[in-house]
């Protein structure tokens, strides 16, 4: 039964104030709760409970641990969250992937003979619009954006070249296919198998043109991701500041074809080889795939992959290192990040950029090789069986995504030490072995990841009523005065109570019919945000009013 038909039908009571019940819309919701009163109140008439959490989200972020980050990261990284006013956690996943892009597949971490890892992250950080996303991304890719720009002018004359020497060869082949077709005829002076050796020869030194100097993409679908990471030995990153059509990609093409095997492949740093019939897309094969990515979003692009079930199945949503930052933006900044930190941040990026590879006995290149003193192994190892321990005592209490997310955390420490360790060696240029302190540094910014990854995982398995339930709570934190000054001119007390129609009228959270609308408060209502409580006045209609926790109780929350 509709609650407000139900009330409007009800007999008023005989007291002033008690209590009524009803259920929503006949939906699965909980029994909503509300008063029916005549006289106006300006405050919710019950006694405030401890509110419950909506969902994983409840959980706030712990702070940034700066301290833990290289100090050339941790200073760019606190430089862009000042100047740009944007979180710890969106700088701090910027400049961490882009060290990461940048690194690539040219070292690995050695935990085990047959356990080896590349420094290769995926980050994922989901904030509201205006989060800042874009400048902040912006500003962590500059030294890769001009490592690409001072390659170009020299790739353009390699291409010049190129071309003209494509088209000396051409030519001759098309010379001999000229003086085939004499022979065809009974003339010209060489036989057939001349010909054919001399086309053969010409055909092999046709090559591809020499590929684009490129370290990232910003927008590209799995299959040119893949082809640029054949054309650049196996390695390339992704980087966005708004990533929705990457998502979009991953999450809607999967069932017609797999359209993230690159993305498992590059992660593992599995071979990968992509067989393709049509002529103008070649087969192609990678025998180490490394694939490296930061990229931002907003909260409801993130929580629409939860619904995709081969993307949880595939262990996909698992490999992502998720931030949830708080939106946090405040006054515009007057101060630019310091020069001296911009040219170090730089200096260190262009380092890794061109660090060149390792050689093996046989001239090959090959990653650099990085070991772990006995006590750092020891640690990890402590770490890397106590989530284990975590997950069986987990299982039958935390969503499965959570925990599949968490059997990777052991492995996700090894690469962010190796992280650490490259960008603090890689201008002296000799790596030696990681020891305890970077795998500790490494685990504290796990322990802040886990929060995170919670949080990630409650909004992709969150149903929409409860999605929409956390906007509207924010905007009402956000509209308390307005809530009284609307309820005045109403002629009712200036209350800090909002009605359906107003989450109606301003479309907030999306909600555009009165059904949204108290769905959505009678959440609030059961999680004890809000109080329900209906007004009648002699020979007037009736009013909804949902009340708002004092703000003197948010201490609680």
């Amino acid at each position: 039964m509709d609650l407000s038909n139900f009330l409007a039908n009800a007999e008023p009571p005989k007291s002033v104030l008690e209590p009524a019940f009803g259920t929503l819309h006949g939906s699965n919701h909980h029994k909503a709760c509300g008063h029916f009163t005549t006289t106006p109140l300006t405050e919710a008439p019950d006694p405030w409970e401890p509110v419950a959490p909506l969902g994983g989200l409840s959980e706030p972020p712990p702070s940034w641990p700066w301290d833990a980050i290289p100090l050339v990261l941790s200073n760019m990284g606190e430089a862009i969250e000042k100047t740009i006013n944007v979180s710890g956690e969106m700088a701090g996943a910027a400049v961490l992937g882009a060290a990461s892009i940048a690194i690539g597949n040219k070292v690995k971490i050695v935990l085990k003979h047959d356990h080896r890892q590349f420094a290769n992250l995926f980050f994922m950080v989901a904030a509201d619009v205006a989060g800042g996303k874009t400048p902040a991304t912006k500003a962590a890719q500059a030294p890769l954006l001009d490592w690409q720009r001072d390659q170009r002018e020299p790739w353009k004359k390699l291409c010049d070249a190129w071309e003209a020497r494509q088209s000396r060869v051409l030519s001759q082949i098309r010379g001999f296919e000229d003086e085939a077709k004499q022979l065809v005829k009974g003339k010209g002076p060489r036989d057939g198998a001349a010909i054919e050796q001399e086309i053969t020869r010409l055909r092999g030194e046709l090559t591809e043109r020499p590929p684009e100097p490129v370290l990232f993409c910003a927008d590209a679908t799995s299959e040119a991701l893949g082809r640029r990471m054949q054309e650049h030995n196996g390695a390339i990153g992704v980087l966005s500041g708004e990533a929705r059509k990457i998502i979009g990609i991953a999450k809607g093409r999967y069932a017609e074809g797999g359209d993230i095997d690159l993305w498992l492949a590059g992660h593992a740093g599995d071979h990968l080889r992509v067989d393709r019939s049509a002529k103008d897309k070649p087969s192609y094969e990678i025998k180490e795939a490394c694939l490296a990515a930061a990229i931002m979003t907003q909260p409801d692009s993130l929580q629409s992959l939860g619904a995709s079930e081969p993307l949880r199945e595939s262990g996909f949503l698992a490999r992502w290192l998720y931030l949830l930052p708080d939106h946090n933006r405040g006054s515009y900044p007057v101060d630019s990040v310091p020069l001296n930190i911009a040219e170090a941040y730089s200096r260190t990026v262009r380092a890794l950029v061109d660090l060149p590879p390792a050689v093996d006995m046989e001239g090959a290149s090959v990653p650099h090789l990085v070991g772990l003193t006995s006590s750092a192994f020891a640690r990890w190892r402590q770490y890397h069986d106590a989530m284990q321990t975590e997950i069986k005592t987990n299982r039958e209490i935390k969503c499965s995504g959570y925990l599949q997310w968490l059997s990777k955390l052991a492995e996700h420490i090894a690469r962010l030490a190796l992280l650490f360790h490259v960008v603090r060696n890689v201008e002296a240029g000799e790596f030696g072995k990681i020891d305890t302190p970077e795998i500790e540094d490494a685990i504290t910014l796990a322990e802040v990841l886990k929060v995170h990854a919670r949080r990630a995982f409650a909004l992709m398995g969150a149903d929409l009523d409860t999605a929409r339930a956390r906007k509207v709570l924010a905007w009402l934190e956000r509209s308390r005065g307005k809530l009284r000054e609307w309820r005045e001119k109403e002629k009712l007390p200036p209350c800090e109570a909002i009605k359906p129609r107003d989450l109606i009228r301003y479309e907030v959270a999306g909600i555009k019919s009165s059904k949204e609308a108290e769905a959505v408060l009678m959440l609030l209502a059961d999680k004890g945000y809000v109080q329900a409580v209906n007004f009648q006045p002699p020979k007037a209609k009736m009013h909804l009013l949902f009340y708002l926790r004092p703000a003197s109780l948010e201490a609680d929350l």
